[in-house]
């Protein structure tokens, strides 16, 4: 007996963009745009099939490497300016700035790693991002576990 009902469209080209589009940090609900799906359909696809879920979990992997690598940079800039700082070559305030980009840097990289995975919700960061700095609203999301608390 031949199987009946819609074609899926999940089609080779469908599946590398959206893969492609999580890799490099975009959002379930922005990759899903890209190919002009929903991400109910997104979810469905995760559920109905397992390797193509496998390769999402992949790219968002991938992401988080990605992330990883950005932080080596300010890593060993901060290095070599403690070096400085130690040698006399570099002033306590130099080093204040320097310290600050890290963190920057450091505090950018886990917004997105949160972001990607699904660790806040849209709800959480619309309700908060009026009030608060971004580092402020992913400390409090991970906290909770992406659930906005009673008073927002």
């Amino acid at each position: 007996m031949a199987k009946r009902g819609a074609k899926s469209k999940l089609t080779v080209e469908r599946r590398k963009i959206i893969l492609d589009a999580i890799s490099s940090g975009l959002t379930f609900k922005d990759s899903c745009a890209s190919v002009g799906i929903s991400v109910s359909t997104f979810r469905y696809w995760c559920e109905a099939h397992n390797d193509f879920n496998k390769e999402v979990e992949e790219a968002k992997v991938k992401h988080l490497s990605s992330l990883m690598d950005i932080l080596q940079f300010p890593i060993e800039v901060y290095r070599n300016a403690m070096q400085k700082y130690r040698e006399g070559q570099m002033t306590e305030a130099g080093l204040e700035d320097i310290r600050t980009t890290m963190k920057l840097a450091v505090d950018n990289a886990k917004w997105q790693a949160a972001r990607i995975h699904g660790i806040i919700e849209k709800q959480y960061i619309e309700t908060a991002e009026a009030q608060k700095d971004p580092y402020t609203i992913m400390n409090e999301a991970i906290d909770s576990g992406g659930k906005p608390s009673e008073d927002d």
